[in-house]
C-alpha cells in the first residue's frame, strides 16, 4: 500500500473529511433548486468539525491527467434485471431513465467535463430503428437460455438523439457500445431450453457461447451516418462488450477475428467522419493480457493493408484517420475488484488491503502490457468498474465503506496512466452514484467530485 500512499496522500485526507464537506457539496453540486418531490429529502445532520493534519514528504507530481478523466455509465439494464432476488433496476437504463431528472442532470455537471459511457451486457443484442434498412424490433424480454439472461432489444434514433441532447446539457460526452454480434448466428443448443445463463462454467455446453458467421455493419452504417446527417457526433465508439476470449461471457471470440472486424468498423467510422473522427475503443472486456497482445498485434499490423471490410464498410481501414493517430485510441477493459456481489465476506474483502493490491496489480499490468505491445500509442482504460459485478452489494457499493476500494482505485488509475475508470453506473444497481429511490446521491458520487476538484487535472503524491 505505500505505493498507493504516495500517490493519494491528499486524496486520503480529502476522504476523511467527506462527511464534514456533504453539507456544502450537496447545495454546489444542484445548480439550481431542486424541483419539489413526492418524498421527502432526507435531513442532513449538523455539520461537525474536525482538525486534520497530514504531513508529506518528497512531494511532487505523480501524473495529469485529462479533462475527461471523470467517466460514469449509464447500462441497458431493464427493470427485470434481478440479481439474489433483488431487482434494483427499475427506470435506470439508458432506454427508459429520465433524462430531465435535476438530480441525473447536477450530477453529471458536477463532474463535467466527463464521458459517459452508455454501454453494458445489452450491447451486443441491441439494434438501432428508426434509420434506413434498420431490422424488426423485438423488445427486451427474459431468457434464460442466455448467458446476458435477455433476448431482444431496440434504441430508437429519437431515444439516441436524447442521450446526445443529455450530454449537451450535461458536459458530457457519450462513449458509446456497439452491437458486435450483429450478423453472427448462436449454435443451437440441445435441448433448446439449456439454462445458460444459470449454468456454471463447469456445467456449460460450448453451445452457450459459440457463435459462427461474420459481423454484419450494416445496421450501425445507417445509424452513424444518420447521426453525423444530423450534425452529432459521438465522443467514442466502442466495439462489442466482454466477448474477448476465454474470459468473454455471451461470446469467446479469438484477438485475430475480433481485430479484423474492429479494423472495419475503424473503415465505417471514418468514412462517416472524414475528420475528427470519434475515440475507437475495445475490448471493454476483463483484462486477458495473452488476447490483448493478440489483438493489438492484429490491429496495428493489419492497420491500411486493404485486408478489413465487411458488408458495409468496405476496404481501406486506414483512410481517414489523422495522420500519426493509431487505428485504436484506447484498450479499455472491466475490473471488479471485491468479486460477485453475492459474497458473504464481502465487507471483510472491502477492507482488506491485499484485495486492493491485487487490483493495483491488475492496473500495473494492463499499463505494461498496453504500452510494450502498441509502442506507447495505445492508452489503457477501465471502460466498467462497480466494485462488485451482478449489479453491486446493498449495503456496501452504494454505503461509505465503498470509497477504500473507489478511492484507491482512481489513485492507481492515475498512477499508471489510464485514460479514465468509468464508474458503473450512474444510475441502476446497488452501486448507483444517483439513487432515484430516494432522491440522493451515493457517498462516491462526493469522492469523484472530490477528485476532481482537489487532484484533477495535475495529481500531486507523497510519503504520508
Amino acid at each position: 500500500m505505500a505505493g498507493l500512499l504516495t500517490l493519494v496522500g491528499c486524496l486520503v485526507a480529502a476522504t476523511v473529511l467527506v462527511q464534514l464537506l456533504l453539507g456544502r457539496l450537496v447545495d454546489s453540486v444542484t445548480n439550481a433548486p431542486p424541483e419539489p418531490m413526492p418524498r421527502r429529502r432526507r435531513q442532513l445532520p449538523p455539520l461537525s468539525r474536525a482538525a486534520v493534519r497530514v504531513r508529506l514528504e518528497h512531494w511532487q507530481t505523480a501524473s495529469r491527467l485529462r479533462d475527461t478523466f471523470s467517466c460514469v455509465s449509464m447500462d441497458w439494464w431493464p427493470a427485470e434485471k434481478c440479481d439474489y432476488g433483488m431487482c434494483p433496476w427499475s427506470e435506470a437504463s439508458a432506454l427508459t431513465a429520465d433524462l430531465e431528472d435535476p438530480l441525473l442532470l447536477s450530477a453529471l455537471r458536477a463532474l463535467a467535463p466527463l464521458h459517459l459511457r452508455i454501454g453494458g451486457s445489452l450491447a451486443d443484442q441491441l439494434v438501432f430503428t428508426g434509420v434506413e434498412g434498420a431490422p424488426p424490433c423485438e423488445d427486451l424480454a427474459v431468457d434464460q437460455t442466455r448467458r446476458v439472461g435477455f433476448r431482444g432489444g431496440c434504441l430508437p434514433f429519437s431515444r439516441w438523439l436524447a442521450l446526445l441532447d443529455l450530454c449537451d446539457r450535461a458536459g458530457c460526452g457519450v462513449l458509446f457500445s456497439v452491437n458486435a454480434l450483429h450478423g453472427r448466428r448462436r449454435d443451437a443448443c440441445r435441448p433448446p431450453d439449456t439454462p445458460c445463463r444459470r449454468l456454471s462454467r463447469g456445467e456449460r455446453p460450448p453451445c452457450c457461447t459459440n457463435y459462427s458467421g461474420g459481423w454484419d455493419s450494416s445496421n450501425l452504417d445507417a445509424f452513424l451516418r444518420a447521426t453525423a446527417a444530423a450534425g452529432r457526433r459521438p465522443a467514442g465508439i466502442a466495439y462489442g462488450n466482454e466477448l474477448a476470449g476465454s474470459l468473454g461471457i455471451e461470446a469467446h471470440l479469438p484477438p485475430e477475428e475480433y481485430a479484423r472486424e474492429f479494423l472495419s468498423l475503424r473503415a465505417l467510422v471514418d468514412a462517416v467522419w472524414p475528420s475528427k473522427q470519434p475515440l475507437l475503443l475495445a475490448p471493454d472486456a476483463s483484462f486477458d493480457s495473452v488476447w490483448v497482445e493478440a489483438f493489438l498485434s492484429a490491429v496495428l499490423q493489419g492497420d491500411g493493408d486493404g485486408r478489413a471490410g465487411n458488408r458495409a464498410g468496405g476496404s481501406g481501414a486506414g483512410r481517414g484517420r489523422g495522420r500519426g493517430r493509431p487505428p485504436i485510441d484506447l484498450l479499455s477493459y472491466h475490473v471488479y475488484p471485491l468479486g460477485a456481489g453475492d459474497g458473504a465476506q464481502m465487507l471483510a474483502r472491502s477492507l482488506d488491503y491485499r484485495k486492493l493490491d491485487a487490483s493495483v496489480e491488475k492496473i500495473k499490468l494492463a499499463a505494461r502490457v498496453v504500452n510494450a505491445s502498441s509502442s506507447g500509442t495505445v492508452v489503457p482504460a477501465i471502460s466498467e468498474t462497480g466494485g462488485a459485478y451482478n449489479s453491486g452489494r446493498s449495503g456496501l457499493t452504494d454505503s461509505f465503506v465503498s470509497g477504500f476500494w473507489f478511492n484507491d482505485l482512481l489513485g492507481a488509475l492515475a498512477r499508471h496512466g489510464h485514460a479514465f475508470g468509468c464508474r458503473q453506473a450512474i444510475l441502476g444497481g446497488h452501486y448507483a452514484l444517483v439513487r432515484t429511490r430516494d432522491r440522493d446521491f451515493a457517498p462516491d458520487l462526493y469522492s469523484m467530485v472530490l477528485w476532481r476538484r482537489l487532484m484533477s487535472p495535475k495529481v500531486e503524491g507523497g510519503l504520508a
